[in-house]
């Protein structure tokens, strides 16, 4: 059991660890996904807001343009139009002029116009303008209208009746009874207010607008002025064709996005009854970048109060095997460390171990097994840990006291003893003050060296000899090794 609780505490630290990252990332995801449809409910009521400016701006002028598309007195102008200059007359262009300018006058629009399918003329208020040719760039927007399946068109262009103004203008084909286009009419306007309104709406949400037609050209825009017929929203967005048409596809549903690192979040909305659509898109959105970093910084703090966990456990761990392992390196009796702490323990076996040692002593006491038969194992006792006790006040902080082996004791003095002989001689007496229950002393015999270059167990041999030299001279006496010479 002993063994396993370690490893018990170290999968618990793990569990809880793995449990944590795993609760902070879900936490983590499931506020993203909070966000996500909290931001995305925003964005669309915006998107409805600016698509209700957009069409309160060209509502009233598509009713005017479909009006006068289906008027008959205008089909019957285009139906009489002379087709050579020579039989126009005055009359003819006072009369149709005097049409657009009920029109114009009513409803103040910038520009009133027809354009005729028979002759390319292009009347307006004021009068005839000029021809429509095909082959010119500034006519394309007529013959491409032209060559279309609508029947309305709304298109953003320099109006050259009104001084090249930036105008948009909304385009019906006027039909006749068998079908047949024979001619388009329709309003200019003005657009600055409009495009001042999405711009005001987008920089309050914090996003982007534009207003594109089907294949992804700008027609408004938000962000920048417009460059007509160059500028496509791909420039803008990173967005692939294929991309914008799956968008178009599904009006009204958003999509959440990583682009270029950053989340971002991209809705189209059809404007009703023309090819255009509203596109959103919002991007550098605090409140991703407050919740990434906020849940960085827990990782960050968790991960180091977890790392500080492991490693206090670690030492704590070491801590208790190092007790436990000193535990079983002492003798039970004595307190002492006993013989097999000094390999594991002690590491005196090793010569960097016992490098820093200068004098091993050996001492056993004098007729151990007499002072056992006269007063008794429990006494005997007694003697050793009192022995033990003296050793070990001996050596102190600058030496180690081992029971080696019944009443047989080592001590060893660190390099920092100066004065080993006085140290032996003061433990003899303090020894000698032990009694007996005969009225006698404990003694000692010992056996001392001088380590040198010594290891540990030549020291002991040594030191034994040495003590058993002692033994035959009498006992109660301190011996030093000398080596051959």
């Amino acid at each position: 059991m002993k063994n396993r609780f370690p490893w018990i505490i170290t999968g618990t630290l793990c569990l809880i660890t793995t449990g944590f990252f795993g609760n902070t990332y879900q936490i983590n995801h499931m506020y993203n996904q909070t966000l996500e449809s909290q931001i995305s409910g925003e964005c669309h009521l915006t998107a409805v807001n600016i698509l209700n400016d957009v069409n309160d701006s060209i509502s009233v002028p598509i009713n005017v343009s479909r009006t006068m598309a289906s008027d008959q007195l205008l089909e019957d102008y285009l139906a009489k139009e002379p087709v050579s200059d020579e039989d126009l007359t005055q009359e003819y262009v006072d009369g149709l002029q005097t049409y657009l300018n009920t029109y114009y006058e009513k409803f103040h629009y910038d520009s009133i116009f027809l354009v005729s399918t028979k002759t390319g003329r292009y009347y307006h208020q004021d009068g005839i303008d000029r021809v429509l040719k095909e082959g010119n760039p500034e006519n394309v927007w007529y013959f491409d209208f032209l060559k279309s399946d609508q029947n309305i068109s709304l298109d953003v262009d320099n109006d050259e009746a009104n001084n090249d103004a930036v105008s948009l203008f909304i385009d019906c084909k006027v039909n006749d009874a068998n079908k047949q286009t024979i001619g388009v009419v329709g309003v200019g306007m003005k657009i600055q207010s409009t495009v001042d309104q999405i711009a005001e709406l987008a920089n309050q949400n914090a996003l982007k607008a534009y207003i594109i037609s089907e294949d992804g050209q700008l027609q408004v825009t938000s962000e920048k002025n417009i460059d007509f017929d160059t500028e496509y929203i791909f420039s803008h967005e990173d967005i692939s064709e294929e991309q914008l048409k799956e968008l178009l596809a599904t009006p009204g549903e958003g999509v959440w996005r990583t682009s270029n690192g950053q989340k971002e979040y991209l809705e189209t909305i059809q404007i009703p009854n023309v090819n255009w659509y509203l596109m959103i898109s919002m991007t550098n959105i605090d409140a991703f970048a407050k919740n990434d970093a906020r849940s960085k910084t827990l990782y960050a703090l968790m991960a180091g109060f977890l790392i500080l966990l492991f490693v206090l456990t670690y030492l704590l761990f070491k801590k208790m095997h190092t007790i436990e392992l000193d535990d079983a390196s002492k003798d039970e009796l004595t307190g002492l460390y006993n013989r097999t702490a000094t390999g594991k323990v002690l590491n005196l076996e090793t010569k960097e171990g016992f490098a820093k040692y200068g004098t091993l002593f050996i001492m056993d006491v004098d007729d151990f097994k007499t002072i056992n038969d006269t007063g008794g194992h429990t006494f005997g006792d007694e003697v050793l840990e009192k022995v033990a006790d003296a050793l070990q006040k001996t050596v102190g902080k600058k030496g180690v006291a081992i029971r080696w082996g019944g009443d047989e004791f080592i001590g060893i003095f660190t390099k920092e003893e100066a004065m080993p002989e006085e140290a032996l001689k003061k433990l003899m007496q303090t020894i000698e003050q032990i009694p007996l229950k005969d009225g006698k002393y404990v003694s000692g015999s010992f056996g001392a060296v001088k380590l040198n270059d010594m290891d540990f167990q030549q020291a002991v041999i040594a030191a034994d000899h040495a003590m058993y030299d002692s033994k035959n001279n009498g006992k109660k006496c301190l011996t030093w090794y000398e080596a051959e010479k």
